[in-house]
């Protein structure tokens, strides 16, 4: 397990310059994953027992957190904190209200 992180550490280490043109590539693959979280996280906390409510709040907390969490790791101001932004957590809200009306 050590091998894969340490690997993606030395190459954006190394090609710091060039990782800086891909940041609209960075921007769909982050939409994706809160895409993803968010499906996930509502679906797991209603397979879990909780209710509806409940299920979308957790699907909107796992999806932003890992948002927010990857931006404190990188010493950034996390997107959820930034009125300059584009939106972040609203299209995780209305994700994870998509998803409890389809379990619904």
């Amino acid at each position: 397990y050590f091998i894969t992180p340490l690997g993606a550490a030395l190459l954006v280490f190394f090609l710091h310059p060039h990782v800086e043109r891909i940041q609209s590539a960075v921007n769909v693959f982050d939409a994706a994953g809160l895409g993803l979280f968010c499906v996930i996280g509502t679906t797991k906390a209603y397979t879990y027992g909780l209710g509806l409510t409940a299920s979308a709040a957790l699907g909107l907390a796992t999806a932003v957190g890992g948002g927010v969490l990857r931006d404190v790791l990188a010493n950034e101001v996390p997107s959820l904190l930034r009125w300059d932004r584009d939106l972040y957590a609203v299209p995780a809200m209305v994700g994870a209200a998509m998803v409890v009306l389809c379990i619904r």
